[in-house]
């Protein structure tokens, strides 16, 4: 019963149940008999059902804040790149114009002394 429970779950955090062995399961199923059985709940007890479930759509929910958290992850570390590149390519620009521009300059002399300014 355990293992049809969590069929729409992972092995870990991480992995698809569509990627999960049997054994996988199975020893997820036992942390979650374990879970109930921490909680005084008693192996085939009416209790135990109303545990496996409540425990199983606790697993569910977590599983899915995670993939939603790895997925925000990736995108923010996305974004970033992109921003980053837009910066470079700025950059990349504005050397290219501050490279190619005429630049002027005028040498003033007094004495022994010459300045030279260029803009």
């Amino acid at each position: 019963m355990i293992v049809a429970l969590l069929a729409p779950l992972a092995a870990c955090t991480t992995k698809p149940i569509a990627e999960m062995s049997y054994t996988e399961v199975k020893v997820l199923a036992d942390e979650i008999i374990e879970r109930c059985n921490d909680q005084g709940v008693a192996n085939g007890s009416p209790e135990m059902t109303i545990c496996l479930r409540q425990e199983v759509g606790r697993e569910d929910a977590t599983r899915a804040a995670n993939a939603q958290r790895r997925q925000a992850f990736a995108q923010a570390l996305s974004q970033a790149g992109d921003n980053m590149q837009r910066q470079a390519d700025r950059q990349a620009l504005i050397n290219a114009a501050q490279a190619n521009r005429n630049i002027s300059c005028r040498s003033t002399g007094f004495g022994n002394t010459v300045t030279t300014n260029c803009y």
